[in-house]
């Protein structure tokens, strides 16, 4: 019989009814349940530990959700009862749920939750204690001062053990087992062992760096080991904290034999879960050797301990308070009512539950999710209780799990081809005959991406992001290169060789394509029916293309209709896409052989890495070793012909990389026959065909600039298919690690090894060339994409910014239907205007105006100067040139002696006790700005001058430097500036380590978005200097002006110094900021670093972009609504 509880009742008339079996510290917990409208009933029973039966009546007749103790038995029979009282969440108030039986709340479709993320410090702080007090025998001598024994200091009075230089073990080097770890390492200068199925890298760099830091002051350094076996760790360390989780494997973790392995006098702390050890054997171990002490928090069978072990003066025992911090137990209670509240509002999992500081902002209202529900994946389940609950003569469609009747609510798989359909939903309130629980379940269902196996914690969009935001991006940049780069051909294709922005599209395409198909055939079960549709899929796509490009849509402004089977392009685009999508799906299919092991990744893909091996030796076998004849072909001569002339072109080579001789054109022109080529190739641009800007050829160009070039042809198909496979192993390292730094590493390995390669090829002689898709462009652009994966990966899905992504993502997911609406010029159609029987009446297209606006130009003036040609994005000449190895050696040096000179002044003004004296903010501003003139002036001649990477990037994105020479100038200027800064820490060690080593940081008093905007502002000025300083129309109409540039830009930095110093100390330049990050390597530097990258970045992205398409004239060229003066 239940005995009678105290209740005492919150918001009575709430429509949610919420339990808690006992009173939790703070008010704010209750205070977020009311504003949801809850009612909440707290049992007032401080000291009774509530039996089932007393729960059973508290949940009652209705009951939405329970929060519990770790101290009840929730089993079968509690969610049961809560279960048919229509209750939806079991929030525990503790990490650890050992007292709950998961398995039986799936069962009953109930959620458990648990409060994880909150209480690190708070334990690893009650850990490092109870060392301290077991090694200096504190509690035996507080109890013996009690006992009013002390009569004068004694020699040998209460002797303990000294810590500095002893070795401390950890098993279980998790986020407590780290956090405890790094406590005693630095404020006990112990040396580190410890034991974990996972390296602790964090912890290792930390001990590292400390132990360096030690050496430096000329102190003993402390070290670091990971041990192979727990045993090891019981032989060498004299403090032992324990922290693994608790299972089959960790039951009696501590047991006889391992107590006789550790040392006589050691100290063994236990804060994790008291079945880990076995008492029994423990107070056995406590009695044979005295000088063995024991510092408990937790026991095998709390409340209880076992017999004598509160008789033994070497243990310490306390009732399980390692989470007991007023900040920790009111954060602990928040998170478990925002569990339940979660469940009750159908809100979505929290991404991290290990990161719960923003529930736990008091100034702003948590997230619209439940922290963390530890059955989250095992709840999804239950679509098979939908089976039994669903009418069993209704066909059940199986993907899905639900009656066929209710199918055409579902769609198919969104990201086969890495272009993907609209999701389809819908309301599913409508369906009254399903029962509310099996209703629920298939909502939460049909939320989850397309993949067999969803991650633990389900969000309501439970698809990686970045890959949707990625595929987005695509299509973004596949809209800007089609219609900006029509205005802007510097974006545009390249003519032949070299990398421009928009050859990087395709490949993106391929690439996540490939990376989506590691999700869509994680798990394959039938390879036939996978085989059929995956073909299916690809002959839909192919046929999809051929209509949207192979001649079945109008031009602009263009009213000729039908189609022309003899002038059909059988190769385009998606037709591409498709070949490679079925080629790695294939591969996935048939040539994966799963294994578990540590390279599982390596294992069971070897048949990949062969396969795209052979297509890539093939491809070169007949680039280079067919023979192409001469051939010939008919076309137009010109815009008056009404004939066609017979074109010959003299070729009768091998291996000829050129327009004409190459043998991928050959074999499109035999085998898809000349008539179904692409009719514009990009390589009517060179300068050798001498094109108008009518489109056609003076007499004195040569015959092939006249012939079609299917850039989307056969040969080259197959490297394009090697790209989809490639793509697909960076699809296995997303489904086969799961740590998502783990992710990031494997990617950036595979980047960086791809880019290597790409780039010896390169300057080894294969040119990199979309149009033949050849090796070195596969690769280089392949790296590229890789790299865009990390960074979307890390600011989408790691760093979370979502929202910020937002329509990236969702052009992602409606991808397929945007490039219909693009590649069949409706997008046009809709801006231009629909017509019928007068086009000229029509909305003039931004193509059509630009080319008005360039012609009137060149009719009415000449300019009295010369724009220097935009620099190819890959201009490998560069590495075979001296001149760019001094550039950079240049770069270097000015970059080491300007950092020298600045951090020196920076350092010997905060040394300066006297307000007065010294050379003050002023000088200090003086000192950056007269430095960068002077290098300026004496490098501009060898290097340009940078000495700051954002003035690389803004340079770049003008296209004034080359990809290769930008990326080499900011790593000679980030060496240059980490030289720099250790030279002043070599000459003033002492005042640079206790001054902060002139590292940007935000002031106190700022925010960080504050800061941003003023290095933001800051650079914009600086590089809207150089930008105007070095303007080619400025210098053909004066000769000074290139000698005095220096001054201005000199002038600018000494402004935005005096401007932004008491804000950030005034970045503008990531090498600087970097440089003396690293060689003061402070927390705080680090965390800040971020802002001196962004913000500069930024800021140059905007000078460049207002100096070059607004100042001068290329957006009004674009919009032709004013024409250039040439005086002006």
């Amino acid at each position: 019989m239940a005995k009678p509880v105290s209740i005492e009742v919150w918001n009575p008339t709430g429509k949610y009814r919420v339990v808690s079996t006992k009173p939790m510290p703070g008010t704010r917990w209750i205070n977020l349940l009311i504003e949801q409208d809850c009612r909440v009933e707290i049992c007032t029973q401080k000291k009774t530990i509530l039996s089932v039966d007393d729960i059973i009546a508290l949940i009652g007749d209705h009951c939405d959700g329970v929060i519990g103790q770790l101290t009840e038995d929730w089993g079968e029979t509690l969610f049961s009862a809560l279960s048919r009282a229509g209750g939806k969440a079991f929030s525990n108030m503790a990490v650890g749920y050992n007292n709950v039986d998961v398995n039986a709340a799936n069962k009953y479709g109930v959620a458990v939750g648990n409060t994880p993320g909150v209480l690190t410090e708070t334990t690893a702080e009650l850990a490092a204690s109870l060392s301290v007090a077991a090694a200096r025998r504190i509690v035996e001598a507080d109890e013996f001062m009690r006992a009013g024994l002390y009569d004068g200091w004694l020699p040998h009075l209460f002797v303990g053990n000294l810590l500095k230089g002893q070795t401390v073990g950890v098993i279980g080097a998790g986020r407590i087992g780290s956090a405890y770890a790094r406590m005693m390492v630095e404020g006990f200068k112990m040396n580190l062992i410890y034991y974990d199925l996972y390296q602790a890298t964090r912890l290792e760099k930390f001990v590292t760096a400390y132990g360096a830091f030690l050496k430096a002051n000329g102190e003993q350094p402390v070290t670091w080991k990971r041990a192979s076996s727990m045993d090891e760790v019981l032989r060498e360390a004299d403090v032992i904290s324990l922290h693994p989780v608790l299972d089959k494997t960790t039951y009696h973790l501590i047991n006889k034999e391992s107590l006789a392995t550790m040392k006589k006098e050691a100290i063994l702390v236990n804060c994790s879960r008291g079945p880990v050890v076995d008492e029994v054997a423990l107070v056995a171990h406590l009695k044979e050797n005295p000088m063995f002490r024991v510092g408990l928090d937790v026991f095998e069978d709390e409340p209880f301990m076992k017999p004598g072990l509160s008789d033994m003066k070497n243990a310490i025992v306390v009732p399980h308070i390692a989470s007991a911090s007023k900040w920790t137990r009111e954060g602990m209670a928040t998170l478990a009512a925002l569990n339940v509240l979660g469940k009750i509002k159908g809100y979505p999992i929290w991404s991290d539950p290990n990161r719960v500081e923003p529930f736990l902002n008091e100034n702003a209202p948590p997230p619209a999710a439940c922290p963390s529900i530890v059955n989250a994946k095992a709840l999804v389940k239950c679509r098979s209780q939908i089976h039994i609950r669903f009418s069993t003569d209704l066909p059940v469609d199986p993907f899905f799990g639900c009656p066929l009747k209710y199918s055409h609510l579902s769609s198919l798989p969104t990201s086969s081809f890495g272009l993907s359909f609209p999701s389809l939903s819908a309301d599913l309130s409508t369906l009254p005959e399903i029962p509310p629980s099996a209703r629920e379940c298939m909502a939460d269902y049909l939320s989850l991406p397309d993949v067999e196996d969803p991650p633990a914690t389900v969000r309501k969009s439970s698809r990686i992001a970045s890959i949707d935001v990625f595929r987005g991006l695509c299509v973004f940049l596949m809209m800007v290169v089609d219609y900006v780069g029509q205005v802007f051909t510097g974006i545009a294709h390249s003519p032949w060789n070299g990398l421009r922005l928009a050859d990087f599209v395709m490949p993106f395409f391929l690439f996540i394509a490939g990376v989506s198909l590691a999700l869509v055939y994680k798990k394959v079960t039938n390879r036939v029916e996978a085989t059929h549709k995956s073909a299916l899929r690809a002959v839909k796509l192919f046929f999809l293309g051929v209509l949207l490009q192979g001649g079945y849509f109008h031009g602009i402004n263009s009213l000729t209709y039908g189609v022309d089977i003899e002038r059909i392009r059988w190769f385009g685009i998606l037709q591409r896409i498709s070949i490679g999508y079925l080629i790695a799906a294939l591969c996935e299919i048939w040539l994966t052989r799963r294994t578990h092991s540590e390279v599982a990744v390596l294992k069971s893909y070897h048949w990949h890495w062969f396969l795209a091996t052979f297509l890539s030796v093939v491809y070169l076998c007949l680039l280079y070793g067919l023979y192409v004849p001469d051939w010939q072909f008919e076309a137009l001569s010109s815009a008056e012909a009404t004939s066609s002339t017979l074109y010959t072109v003299e070729c009768s080579s091998r291996g000829d990389l050129g327009p004409a001789c190459n043998s991928a054109g050959m074999i499109d022109r035999h085998v898809v026959g000349i008539g179904h080529l692409y009719m514009k190739p990009v390589y009517r641009n060179l300068k050798v065909c001498n094109m108008s800007t009518s489109g056609l050829f003076d007499q004195n160009s040569p015959s092939w600039c006249h012939a079609p070039f299917d850039p989307e042809g056969i040969l080259s198909s197959l490297t394009a298919a090697v790209t989809c496979v490639i793509g697909l192993q960076y699809g296995h390292i997303l489904t086969n690690v799961e740590d998502p730094w783990g992710r990031l590493h494997g990617w950036l390995l595979l980047s960086v090894l791809q880019l290597i390669l790409g780039v010896f090829l390169a300057i080894a002689g294969i040119p990199v060339n979309k149009s033949l898709y050849s090796v070195s462009y596969m690769l280089i652009t392949t790296s590229s994409a890789g790299f865009l994966l990390c960074a979307l990966y890390l600011l989408v899905d790691i760093q979370g910014f979502k929202r910020s992504t937002a329509v990236l993502g969702w052009m992602g997911k409606h991808s397929l239907c945007i490039f219909v609406f693009v590649s069949s010029n409706l997008a046009i159609t809709v801006i231009q205007g629909f017509y019928w029987r007068s086009p000229s009446d029509n909305l003039v297209t931004a193509r059509d105006m630009s080319k008005e606006v360039t012609e009137e130009g060149q009719s009415h003036h000449r300019k009295d100067y010369v724009d220097p040609p935009p620099a190819p994005l890959l201009d490998m000449a560069d590495l075979k040139l001296w001149s760019f190895y001094r550039a950079l050696i240049a770069e270097f040096i000015a970059t080491l002696l300007f950092l020298y000179v600045t951090i020196a002044t920076v350092i010997g003004h905060q040394k300066q006790t006297d307000a007065c004296a010294g050379v003050g903010i002023l000088g200090i501003a003086w000192a950056f700005g007269g430095m960068i003139f002077i290098l300026v002036y004496c490098t501009a001649g060898i290097s340009g001058g940078h000495i700051n990477p954002a003035v690389t990037f803004g340079l770049f994105l003008a296209r004034k430097v080359s990809l290769i020479r930008a990326v080499a100038y900011m790593v000679a200027q980030c060496l240059g500036a980490i030289c720099g800064v250790g030279l002043v820490k070599a000459f003033m060690k002492h005042p640079f380590n206790s001054h902060g080593g002139g590292a940007n940081k935000v002031v106190h008093g700022y925010s960080k978005g504050t800061a941003l905007g003023a290095e933001i502002i800051g650079t914009f000025v600086l590089v809207y200097t150089v930008f105007s300083a070095t303007d080619p129309k400025r210098s053909a109409r004066d000769s000074h002006v290139p000698v005095l540039a220096p001054l201005p830009i000199g002038f600018a930095v000494f402004v935005v110094h005096l401007a932004t110093i008491p804000i950030t100390g005034t970045g503008i330049n990531p090498a600087r900021s970097f440089g003396a990050a690293v060689i003061i390597n402070d927390e705080k530097v680090w965390d800040h670093q971020w802002i001196f990258w962004v913000g500069p970045f930024v800021g140059a992205l905007a000078a460049a972009a207002y100096h070059q398409y607004i100042l001068r004239a290329a957006a009004i060229k674009a919009l032709g609504s004013f024409r250039s003066n040439p005086t002006n």
